[in-house]
C-alpha cells in the first residue's frame, strides 16, 4: 500500500463517510492521541465509531490505494483472460462453421457460360451453421477477519502511517491468498484441459519428442525441443487459419504472438542459453514468450510409498484446509506438513504447453466487495471480503499444445508438505 500518512487517511475516509469530518476538521496532531482515540469511541450518530471508521478505512483501501505486493503471476504469464461480465450468469459464444465457397452461377453447369434457356436459381437456400457455447460461473470467494477496539487503537495513535500499517497487512494477506487461490484454479483447469475427456485433445495437439534425459537434458534433446517450437510457430504464420492445434477443430486465426510456451522450472535457462549460441541472431526475433512453471496442475497426493493410500484435503468447520483426510469427506488423518506426503505429478510425461491467449478465462460478475457486522456482545467487528458468482473455464477451440518426453517414462513423486 502507498504510504499514508493518518491524516492523509483521515481525510480520504471522511470524503467516503461524512460522520468523520467532524474529526477531519481538527488538528491532526490532535485527533490521533490517546483522546483523539476516546473522541473516536464516543462520536455521536455512530454504533460503533472505531469499527465503523476501520470498516470505511478497509473501503477506501480497497477503491483508492495501491495495496498489492504479491506478483500477480498469472498476468504475467499471458495466458488467463479475465473477463468483466456484470450481468448475465453465462459467457455465451457464437461460432459460424467454414462456408465454403461454391462455383460461379454466371459460368453455367459446364463452366462455359450461360445459355438459351438456363435459369440460375438465386433463391436457394443455404444457412450458415452456428455452434453456441455456454460457460458458467463456478467460483465463489470469502475471506474474513475479526478486529476489536484494542486491537485497533495501537494503530490510531501511532505517529505518522499506523492506520494504514493495520488496513495494509490485512490487505496483503487478503491479495495474498486471493492469487494464489486463482493460481491454484488456473493449473486446476489447465491439468483439466490437457486431460479433457469431454474435449479431448486431437493427436495433433499432443507432440512426442524422440528423447529426453529427465535429470539433465542434453542440449541435442534442448535444441529438439526449440525446433519442434520453431516448428509450431511457422504453422501459425504461414496459414490464414489452423484447425489442427485446438480440440474443437475450428479455424483459429491466431498467431504467434497470441501464444505462450509454458515449461517446467529449470528449462527456460537452457533455452535461453542454447538460444544465443546456436541460433544466434534469431534468439533476438524469437516469436513467442517463454514462461516457467513449477508444474501443469492437477497433483495428487499419497501417504507413504505406494499408491495404496491417497489423500483427500480436509476441511476446518469454516472451510479452510487444514489437515489430509484418507477418504473424500473422512475424518483428519494428517497433518499438512507431515513429512510422509508424497506428491505425484498425473502430467509428469510433459515438458511443455503452448497455449493460446484465453484458453484459460475468467469470468468476473462482481468484484471483491467489503461488509462487516459488529458483535456487541463480543465487542468485536466481523469483515467479510467476499467475490460472488465468478468463473474459471476451458475455451477449447483456442489452441493447446502438449510436448512431452517418449512414452514409457515414469511418473516419479516427490516427497512435499506443501497442499
Amino acid at each position: 500500500m502507498s504510504k499514508l500518512t493518518n491524516a492523509q487517511f483521515l481525510t480520504a475516509v471522511s470524503k467516503a463517510a461524512p460522520e468523520f469530518k467532524e474529526l477531519a476538521s481538527k488538528n491532526a496532531r490532535d485527533v490521533f492521541t490517546e483522546a483523539g482515540f476516546q473522541s473516536l469511541q464516543n462520536l455521536p450518530g455512530t454504533e460503533d465509531a472505531v469499527t465503523r471508521f476501520y470498516n470505511v478505512a478497509l473501503l477506501v483501501g480497497l477503491q483508492t490505494v495501491e495495496h498489492a505486493r504479491f506478483k500477480d503471476v498469472l498476468a504475467s504469464i499471458g495466458i488467463l483472460e479475465r473477463l468483466r461480465m456484470s450481468m448475465g450468469a453465462y459467457k455465451q459464444e457464437n461460432r459460424v462453421r467454414r462456408i465454403k465457397n461454391v462455383n460461379p452461377a454466371w459460368l453455367g453447369s459446364d463452366g462455359t457460360g450461360l445459355k438459351n434457356g438456363d435459369s440460375v436459381d438465386p433463391y436457394k437456400v443455404r444457412k450458415p451453421e452456428i455452434d453456441q457455447n455456454y460457460y458458467g460461473l463456478n467460483w465463489n470467494y470469502q475471506n474474513f477477519i475479526s478486529l476489536q477496539d484494542f486491537d485497533l487503537k495501537l494503530g490510531w495513535i501511532t505517529p505518522d502511517n499506523g492506520i494504514q500499517s493495520i488496513v495494509s497487512a490485512v490487505y496483503e494477506m487478503i491479495d495474498l491468498d486471493r492469487l494464489e487461490t486463482e493460481f491454484s484454479k488456473f493449473f486446476t483447469v489447465l491439468s483439466g484441459a490437457i486431460n479433457s475427456t469431454a474435449h479431448p485433445l486431437l493427436d495433433t495437439q499432443q507432440i512426442t519428442l524422440a528423447s529426453w534425459t529427465e535429470a539433465a537434458p542434453t542440449d541435442a534433446e534442448i535444441k529438439s525441443l526449440i525446433e519442434v517450437l520453431k516448428n509450431i510457430v511457422e504453422v501459425f504464420d504461414s496459414q490464414p487459419s489452423v484447425d489442427i492445434y485446438n480440440a474443437g477443430a475450428y479455424p483459429n486465426g491466431a498467431d504467434a504472438s497470441d501464444m505462450v510456451m509454458l515449461v517446467r522450472n529449470g528449462i527456460k535457462s537452457k533455452i535461453d542459453t542454447l538460444m544465443a549460441y546456436v541460433f544466434g541472431p534469431d534468439y533476438l526475433q524469437f516469436p513467442i514468450k517463454v514462461k516457467s512453471v513449477p508444474n501443469f496442475g492437477g497433483m495428487l497426493y499419497y501417504f507413504g510409498d505406494t499408491d495404496d493410500y491417497p489423500l483427500f484435503p480436509h476441511y476446518d468447520d469454516l472451510g479452510a484446509v487444514d489437515g489430509w483426510a484418507l477418504s473424500e469427506g473422512g475424518a483428519k488423518e494428517k497433518e499438512l506438513d507431515d513429512p510422509a506426503i508424497r506428491q505425484v505429478d498425473p502430467n509428469a510425461d510433459v515438458i511443455a504447453v503452448i497455449a493460446q491467449k484465453g484458453v484459460i478465462f475468467e469470468l468476473i460478475q462482481n468484484e471483491m466487495k467489503v461488509r462487516t457486522i459488529f458483535n456487541p456482545r463480543g465487542e468485536y467487528q466481523n469483515t467479510f471480503f467476499n467475490e460472488m458468482n465468478n468463473g474459471i473455464n476451458y475455451n477449447h477451440y483456442k489452441n493447446l499444445i502438449t510436448i512431452s518426453k517418449p512414452a514409457g517414462g515414469t511418473k516419479t513423486g516427490k516427497t512435499s508438505g506443501k497442499n
